[in-house]
């Protein structure tokens, strides 16, 4: 397009176009091979094999470190309520009363176990007596009744 632009002009048409034509630079020649080229490649190669015995041998990067959510799922911190994470870290120590509010617990928990029984001599007696009773008489008809008809039923079901 240049060219033609200055083939037009009368002026220009003789004299040389060099001056307005751009210069572009050439990317595609090629190196003439030094003398020392394979002293070159023997220097790149013994470089490579010092960084692989200092680097370990491994052809593989190092693993990442592990992130947050990795830690929380390893320690199972992750599937607890966000309240139950908040508070699993603070612990006693920094309320000042973690020891207080187990001795509190265990005061309250005591007013619902029941006292121990204690059969008195003449109650023990009269169990003993009523068992041998029972096992004299072997079993009533309402007790095999009973245990007929629970029979019945497991058969149904």
């Amino acid at each position: 397009m240049i060219k033609r632009e200055l083939a037009k002009d009368p002026a220009l048409a003789e004299e040389n176009w060099d001056r307005f034509l751009p210069k572009f630079k050439k990317k595609n020649v090629k190196k003439r091979a030094s003398p020392s080229a394979a002293a070159d490649a023997a220097k790149k190669a013994a470089k490579a094999a010092a960084r692989a015995a200092e680097a370990g041998g491994s052809v593989f990067p190092p693993l990442p470190a592990p992130s947050k959510i990795d830690l929380q799922l390893e320690s199972g911190e992750y599937f607890l309520s966000e309240r139950a994470q908040k508070g699993a870290p603070q612990g006693g120590a920094r309320h000042g009363g973690g020891g207080q509010k187990v001795d509190a617990d265990a005061r309250r928990a005591a007013a619902f176990v029941p006292p121990p029984v204690v059969k008195s001599a003449k109650a023990r007696a009269a169990a003993a007596a009523a068992k041998r009773q029972r096992e004299e008489e072997g079993p009533s008809l309402a007790e095999l009744s009973e245990k007929a008809k629970r029979r019945g039923k497991r058969r149904k079901a």
